[in-house]
């Protein structure tokens, strides 16, 4: 550049570089029973200070209104109906760049009934007992567990009824039926 009076001044260059925001949280647990009460602690990332995280926006997924913040602190959210959600965050740095996190699940499930029934509940070491699985709601059961106090038992969450035979302890056993269901 040259000026009327004949003086050029110096060629002038300025590199900046773009550093995009990244969104990224953890939650304190990924399932429980409702009414499922998590934390959520953000880890998200941009070009500070010049241009801090000025908007984090929350989305549970369960119907809830979207939540805006404009702080990074941990917060919490109930979620109150048995499902499974796919929760995000949407960070917004002070230049408007916007970056969306990976989708983290959470699994809220509600207590269930369980209720089984023993072909016999006198045996002696060595004999068979059918155990079935008489609960009533089974819907979306992931597993199912028999334990007892004294025998190793398994069981094919498919099949309603297990055979186990006492081999390895003698007097009264307790039998436990669990069940998996969004934690």
């Amino acid at each position: 550049i040259v000026t009327t009076s004949g003086c050029a001044s110096q060629p002038y260059s300025f590199n900046d570089t773009i550093h995009l925001p990244w969104a990224r949280f953890m939650p304190d647990k990924s399932d429980g029973c409702v009414p499922l009460t998590v934390t959520f602690s953000d880890s998200s990332r941009s070009n500070a200070p010049r241009e801090p995280i000025v908007n984090w926006l929350w989305d549970y997924d369960d119907g809830s209104p979207l939540n805006s913040m404009n702080n990074k602190g941990p917060h919490s959210h109930t979620f109150t109906t048995p499902g499974t959600y796919s929760v995000t965050l949407t960070i917004t740095n002070s230049s408007g760049c916007k970056d969306t996190s990976h989708v983290i699940v959470i699994k809220a499930g509600e207590q269930r009934v369980l209720d089984f029934t023993a072909s016999d509940l006198d045996v002696c070491l060595g004999e068979t007992v059918l155990l079935t699985n008489t609960t009533a709601n089974k819907t979306d059961i992931d597993g199912w567990n028999y334990s007892s106090d004294g025998e190793f038992l398994s069981h094919c969450f498919q099949d309603d009824d297990i055979s186990v035979v006492f081999d390895d302890s003698v007097g009264l056993q307790s039998i436990t039926l669990m069940a998996d269901y969004n934690g």
